[in-house]
């Protein structure tokens, strides 16, 4: 209701400029960058990650990629499939991302944020080493017999043949 009453007001005053900036509802392949972790999960922001994920994990190529590379890639790669970079105006609508280096500025921080949650997640993570082959050959590798098991087992009847 909010952002029809804005549209509205701009008709009403002829401010062409105004209607010309607002996007109602991003695309599924639009990247949209809001405070906070409303747009996690759309359509646009998945690829995104998805993109970044490929390209930053380190393999012996893209430890020669520096961060304002790996950015300029991300933002050809999603303006190549008719992705836009959106942001959100506190007014209540969103507003195309026009400037090249304000796109470069918001994807080099989310490489940066990425980097910087991998590491902690890497860091963070439980090393579990499983050491019960120690225990295969306790007894010396001695068996017991079957014998010895049942008579000094008060649960079990000897059978006697």
């Amino acid at each position: 209701m909010k952002l029809r009453k804005i549209i509205d007001d701009a008709k009403e005053n002829e401010d062409f400029g105004l209607l010309e900036t607002i996007i109602e509802c991003p695309g599924s392949k639009d990247t949209v960058f809001r405070p906070g972790t409303s747009v996690t999960y759309h359509p646009g922001n998945v690829r995104f990650r998805c993109l970044l994920e490929s390209i930053a994990y380190p393999d012996a190529e893209t430890f020669k990629i520096t961060q304002a590379e790996m950015a300029q890639r991300l933002v050809r790669e999603i303006e190549a499939t008719g992705g836009r970079f959106l942001k959100w105006d506190n007014r209540g609508y969103w507003v195309e991302v026009k400037d090249p280096s304000q796109k470069l500025n918001k994807v080099a921080l989310s490489i940066r944020d990425f980097r910087y949650k991998t590491k902690a997640q890497r860091n963070n993570r439980q090393n579990n080493s499983s050491d019960t082959y120690l225990f295969c050959q306790s007894d010396g590798g001695k068996r017991k017999r079957e014998e010895d098991l049942v008579e000094n087992n008060p649960l079990k009847i000897k059978s006697r043949s």
